[in-house]
């Protein structure tokens, strides 16, 4: 039995790959040196840029701190049991309700990130957005809560620059129906 050798379809490949490497090489030069060449004003190649609508360019640009105009902190009522849902309900031992209105209406498009409730330094990363401009968290219990309770909102994503400069107080006594109020 004699092995023959394909010694020539070997070569053929290495040529042809070396051939298709040194096409995509060429390529890239050609368009690199005919982007460097072509007129400031001249079409640009169409690249898929994201651009976001205006009211949310807007808002990121200005990055202003969201102020609040109330909060309230009460039981929740039927709407705010859907909300919650019944694994929360089933769980909490005394269900509170933290919602608070902004000064300016929230962004209606959808965003990657939101706005949030921070109580007394916590953030409560659980908050419903209700536009057009009330935020809505709960509570399980009144662990988190102090005699002078702390609420601000701050914007994930860009907290520095968006966090209540004027946060909102209210007292532990404030809540109606609640058990320690004197």
């Amino acid at each position: 039995m004699s092995m023959t050798s394909n010694f020539h379809a070997k070569v053929r490949r290495v040529v042809v790959s070396l051939a298709g490497v040194a096409g995509v090489i060429l390529c890239a030069y050609l368009q690199e040196s005919t982007a460097a060449q072509s007129a400031p004003d001249a079409p640009r190649s169409a690249v898929a840029e994201q651009q976001l609508p205006a009211q949310d360019r807007r808002f990121q640009m200005t990055s202003k701190s969201v102020e609040l105009k109330s909060v309230s902190v009460r039981r929740p009522d039927a709407t705010h049991r859907k909300m919650a849902g019944q694994a929360f309900l089933k769980e909490a031992t005394d269900p509170l309700v933290v919602e608070v209105q902004t000064q300016q209406d929230l962004p209606r498009e959808p965003r990657t990130s939101s706005p949030i409730i921070v109580l007394n330094g916590e953030r409560l990363v659980d908050t419903w957005v209700v536009l057009p401009d009330r935020l809505v968290a709960f509570l399980p219990n009144q662990r988190k809560l102090k005699e002078v309770n702390s609420v601000a909102v701050v914007w994930l994503g860009n907290e520095d620059l968006t966090l209540t400069k004027r946060p909102l107080t209210f007292k532990r006594s404030d809540i109606p129906g609640d058990p320690l109020r004197k």
